[in-house]
């Protein structure tokens, strides 16, 4: 199951689709929690927040069944509930990890999914573009 904005300027719900999703729900247009019940009345196994905001993450917490696991990447730490094991991802850009991820992405078992891209003098651009927060995939300067 995958919660998304219909507000969003390109739609994303078939690309949830396309990633293996058997149920998508727009958060904006009702109470995600009772659409993941709905979906798995004991509760579904594991959340990711990629919001952190608005106590999503806590909200989240709701929806994932006793057992289960929560992944949040933005916002604060929240304890753990119902033996629910909770992970709060941080991750600074690393030249390691990306050597780490190259091969991977090369033969195609790492699929990035790439906006737009900018030659490195419109990185103005880029930048407005990020700041809209409705890009679908990773927004990439060149530098020639």
């Amino acid at each position: 199951m995958a919660a998304f904005s219909r507000r969003r300027v390109q739609p994303i719900w078939p690309t949830l689709r396309t990633l293996g999703a058997a149920e998508v729900f727009d958060y904006t247009a009702g109470d995600f929690v009772a659409a993941a019940r709905k979906f798995a009345p004991s509760g579904v196994d594991a959340a990711l927040d990629c919001v952190g905001k608005d106590d999503n993450a806590k909200k989240s917490i709701a929806a994932v069944r006793d057992g289960g696991r929560l992944a949040e990447l933005v916002g604060e730490q929240i304890p753990d509930e119902r033996g629910i094991r909770i992970a709060h991802i941080e991750s600074a850009p690393s030249a390691k990890r990306l050597d780490t991820l190259r091969p991977l992405f090369e033969d195609g078992t790492l699929h990035v999914q790439i906006a737009q891209t900018f030659q490195l003098a419109d990185a103005r651009s880029a930048q407005q573009a990020v700041e809209t927060r409705h890009t679908r995939g990773k927004i990439v300067l060149v530098v020639d």
